[in-house]
């Protein structure tokens, strides 16, 4: 994988609500990237380093210009190469 892949373990209905779960794995760099993670609106988002420890970034319902864009993460890293995140999200569709 390289800066900007993204892929997606599973999804899933939360109990009692209208929202779902999805997680999966994000690649990240210094570049701040919007990811399209859903067509809906994120609710939650949580982001986790999986090769090292990194400084993580990121605002959810916005691209990288930070314009409000539904269902999209703007993410980024301080690690100059590619940073494996696990990332687990609420949304809404």
């Amino acid at each position: 994988m390289a800066a900007g892949d993204i892929t997606f373990d599973a999804g899933q209905p939360v109990g009692g609500s209208h929202a779902w779960v999805a997680t999966g794995t994000v690649e990240a760099d210094t570049t701040l990237r919007a990811f399209a993670l859903t067509g809906g609106s994120i609710l939650d988002l949580q982001l986790t380093g999986e090769d090292d420890a990194v400084g993580i970034k990121s605002q959810i319902n916005k691209n990288a210009s930070g314009v409000a864009t539904s269902g999209t993460a703007a993410i980024s890293t301080n690690v100059a190469e590619a940073a494996k995140l696990r990332f687990r999200m609420e949304f809404v569709m």
